[in-house]
């Protein structure tokens, strides 16, 4: 048996031939590159990647998937969503009375779990500007044994949404129902149950039938848009989830595709949709379709997600029902 090697100077390439007596074989048994830098033959392994949907841990519409991304991602810490923010800081268990010199007082707060409780943990020396406005009041409330905490800027988008603490409350009263169905559809509880809030204040009885329209139910569904459902499917709590949980989903599904077609629109493969513009852009579309090429240029100017706004219920959907997230539903502090 003869073995010889032949080269080609241009490519690099090295073929190795054999010959047995009857017929020349060969393979490439070297590749290196014009300045001498080899080339490995073959390709290297595939990374260790999820194989299924079911395998990835975080869904974007998740808020806590908004907590796990580094700081490096939002800029920094203070670039990160408020109610990230919120966890750290509650978890460094830093004793504010004792660094600042004020006085403990009782909190007011009330026995009726269907009223909020507002608690006023601390005073300050009226001198001290240092926290101006800080700590001036947590509402607290409570839903099936447990008692949560929301600050100002949730009492806030609800008084826009047009409904109260309460109707918070009676959408944590249905957290379990709801997680058990948007589990399997790989959507966040706290979307649906910020649409509740929003549309019919999680089930309050004066809203489950829109009064002159169309909506029905915990989510208000139109049976004149979606002339495929029932009043009865509208109406039955869990059907409606799952429903609503799909049309989430497919909204959130269109953002990809907007984030790949404006890469290719500006010729910018780094043109990348932040965290928070996601989730507004996914009530947008939920609410009132897709979003146009203007819409989104303007989008990416600024961080006002009011830019979103226009055309939606009440010019308003999709910043509104981004706050209700991210600082009601989202954002609620377990604090016993």
């Amino acid at each position: 048996m003869v073995t010889w090697k032949t080269s080609d100077p241009a490519s690099g390439t090295v073929v190795s031939y054999t010959n047995d007596g009857t017929a020349n074989t060969g393979f490439v048994s070297e590749q290196t590159e014009p300045l001498g830098q080899s080339v490995a033959l073959t390709d290297p392994e595939p990374p260790n990647e999820p194989q299924t949907y079911e395998q990835h841990l975080f869904f974007a519409s998740d808020p806590e998937w908004q907590c796990s991304v580094p700081d490096a991602f939002y800029g920094g810490f203070q670039g990160r969503p408020d109610h990230c923010q919120n966890k750290v800081l509650r978890n460094l268990d830093i004793p504010l009375t004792d660094t600042f010199k004020w006085n403990t007082i009782p909190c007011e707060s009330s026995s009726d779990p269907e009223t909020i409780s507002v608690c006023t943990e601390t005073t300050r020396d009226p001198a001290d500007k240092r926290f101006e406005a800080s700590y001036a009041g947590d509402y607290e409330f409570k839903s099936n044994g447990v008692t949560y905490s929301v600050g100002q800027k949730c009492i806030d988008a609800l008084a826009v949404a047009g409904k109260n603490i309460n109707n918070l409350r009676q959408a944590f009263d249905n957290l379990e129902r709801i997680t058990a169905i948007t589990n399997k559809k790989k959507v966040s509880a706290h979307s649906l149950m910020a649409i509740g809030i929003r549309e019919s204040g999680a089930g309050d009885p004066r809203y489950m039938k829109e009064e002159g329209g169309h909506g029905r139910g915990w989510y208000q569904i139109d049976l004149g848009i979606h002339s495929n459902v029932t009043e009865a499917q509208a109406m039955d709590f869990d059907w409606a989830t799952r429903y609503v949980s799909d049309l989430v989903s497919n909204a959130y599904a269109m953002i990809s595709n907007y984030e790949s077609n404006d890469q290719k629109r500006h010729k910018n493969p780094l043109l990348l949709y932040t965290f928070s513009q996601r989730l507004a852009m996914m009530y947008r579309i939920y609410n009132a379709g897709p979003v146009s090429p203007a819409m989104r240029d303007m989008l990416r100017k600024t961080d006002d997600l009011t830019v979103l706004d226009p055309g939606t219920a009440r010019n308003n959907y999709a910043s509104n029902l981004y706050n209700l997230e991210v600082y009601c539903t989202g954002g609620a502090t377990v604090i016993k």
